[in-house]
């Protein structure tokens, strides 16, 4: 669309309502002007949003970490992929488990515990994945946590950045592609 008033400013709107599997993808937005053009993208997918981190506590043994996160998806949870080290260690190897998965209570948001019994004293992080029909959620931001030893400590609760790699690209979920407003574009 060509627009003839320079000082005016457009804006323009893409919605997608009553989103199928076949309308995931990516989309390009482009914008030209007489000081040159820019290019959004953005991408729509039916995969979980970035599992959030919600507390750390205590388990009922009284000494083991217990992390706790909250999962979106309109779409059931298949699994989770749940990774952690050490800090400290000379390894850079992932230690990996996989949660239950307890079913939703509302279909939409899933909440996953995991008790980390016997482990050594020290400083460890945690990462966490989920996966429905769509595939896997991106990685939460690494958790920090203390080991059964240090638990008369308290338990970190400080979040590293997330990859700035993840950060030009934005996600939606299934979840929110249902909703009345699903995707919105700015040019």
């Amino acid at each position: 669309v060509q627009h003839q008033d320079p000082n005016k400013i457009h804006k323009h709107i893409l919605k997608i309502e009553n989103t199928k599997a076949e309308d995931f993808g990516t989309y390009h937005c482009v914008a030209n002007n007489t000081l040159g053009a820019t290019r959004k993208t953005i991408v729509l997918s039916g995969t979980p949003l970035r599992p959030i981190f919600e507390r750390a506590s205590i388990a009922g043994d009284n000494k083991s970490p217990r992390l706790v996160w909250m999962v979106e998806s309109l779409s059931v949870i298949k699994s989770y992929k749940l990774q952690y080290r050490k800090q400290e260690s000379d390894s850079d190897e992932w230690l990996e488990v996989h949660p239950k998965v307890i079913a939703s209570s509302d279909g939409l948001h899933y909440t996953v515990v995991h008790d980390f019994p016997g482990l050594e004293p020290g400083t460890y992080e945690a990462v966490l994945r989920a996966e429905n029909a769509y595939g896997w959620s991106y990685p939460s931001p690494p958790n920090l946590f203390s080991g059964e030893d240090n638990m008369s400590n308290e338990i970190l609760d400080g979040q590293l950045e997330p990859n700035p790699n993840h950060a030009s690209q934005l996600r939606i979920s299934f979840a929110l592609v249902l909703s009345i407003l699903v995707a919105m574009v700015y040019c």
